[in-house]
């Protein structure tokens, strides 16, 4: 592809990357839904976690395991708001203004 501006050739293969990132939603209904996202975490899925429905001493276990388990995958958290947050895989990162 030709730059318009200075007439030169330009590699645009980066802009078309077909790595796709998936992101889920999981709502743990207990402290043992969390295999099933550390599952999806190990699969480079990141995913946005709703600990709104849990009893506090249980979201605060959910979020003790994903964490350890974040850790282990060289992956991020970030809260969100109050009782909600994003893992990352460690395929993904994100960038914040703050």
């Amino acid at each position: 592809m030709k730059d318009q501006r200075k007439g030169r050739d330009v590699d645009v293969s980066s802009f078309y990357n077909d790595n796709k990132s998936d992101l889920a939603i999981f709502t743990p209904k207990s402290y043992d839904d969390v295999e099933n996202a550390i599952a999806m975490l190990k699969d480079n899925k990141s995913i946005i976690v709703y600990l709104t429905r849990l009893k506090p001493e249980d979201a605060q276990r959910v979020l003790d395991l994903l964490s350890g388990a974040i850790f282990a995958l060289d992956g991020g958290l970030f809260e969100i708001d109050k009782g909600i947050f994003m893992l990352t895989a460690g395929n993904l990162n994100l960038i914040s203004n703050d």
